[in-house]
């Protein structure tokens, strides 16, 4: 009897420390995908004024909006992973 009252406080801390991580994972998302907009979008501000201004066509700031855009991509698909069930516990 003892045992079941144990395993079952066991499965309780588990699920709790999944949910855990569950919410930092996706509150660490945010936070990267937050970033990731406000600073693009300021590149892109510096070079559309850069545009008006000098008549630059080169549209540099797509350098980062790819490649960092890559790893966000990357870090959505992490975090998906374990939610979706198909992910280690």
């Amino acid at each position: 009897m003892a045992d079941d009252a144990l395993d079952q406080a066991v499965a309780r801390t588990r699920d709790a420390r999944r949910r855990s991580r569950q919410r930092a994972a996706r509150r660490g998302f945010r936070v990267h995908a937050s970033v990731f907009a406000a600073v693009n979008l300021g590149l892109f501000a510096i070079w559309l004024l850069q545009f008006v201004l000098e008549g630059s066509d080169q549209p540099w700031f797509l350098y980062s909006v790819i490649g960092w855009g890559v790893g966000v991509l990357v870090h959505w698909t992490v975090i998906r992973k374990p939610f979706s069930g198909h992910g280690a516990p």
